[in-house]
């Protein structure tokens, strides 16, 4: 769980000799992360049930069930469950290791919530940075 998110793992990326991953994850109505840009990997969202809004660079994209959406590395992005009922992504990542950051944040205590300073030390580790709303 991070940013109210429910993340599972479906694919990592050593069962792929690195090429991808992939995530399902659960979002609640008008959740989603913070605006962050990744350094290595690409992302290609399928949305399983909801209806989303993407932000990429300065587009905004709103995808429903069935919609596939890309999001390429070095693009500021972010996304948000527009819905009044959680919604379910499937989230490929290419290449994969990233998954591994949420592996990490699972390991944190869980009786304490998440210091954003810490989480974005994990997410430095593995090439993403947060970025100030505008």
């Amino acid at each position: 769980n991070i940013f109210g998110l429910e993340i599972v793992g479906k694919v990592m990326s050593h069962q792929t000799n690195g090429a991808y991953s992939v995530v399902v994850s659960t979002t609640p109505p008008q959740g989603g992360p913070p605006l962050h840009v990744h350094d290595h990997e690409d992302e290609l969202f399928y949305v399983l049930q909801g209806t989303y809004e993407f932000r990429c660079g300065d587009e905004t994209i709103v995808a429903r069930e069935g919609d596939l959406v890309h999001l390429p590395a070095h693009i500021p992005h972010n996304f948000r469950n527009v819905g009044t009922t959680p919604g379910m992504t499937m989230n490929t990542m290419t290449p994969g290791g990233f998954e591994q950051f949420f592996v990490e944040i699972d390991q944190l205590p869980k009786d304490q919530p998440l210091a954003p300073d810490q989480v974005a030390a994990i997410a430095a580790r593995y090439g993403m940075r947060f970025l100030p709303n505008e």
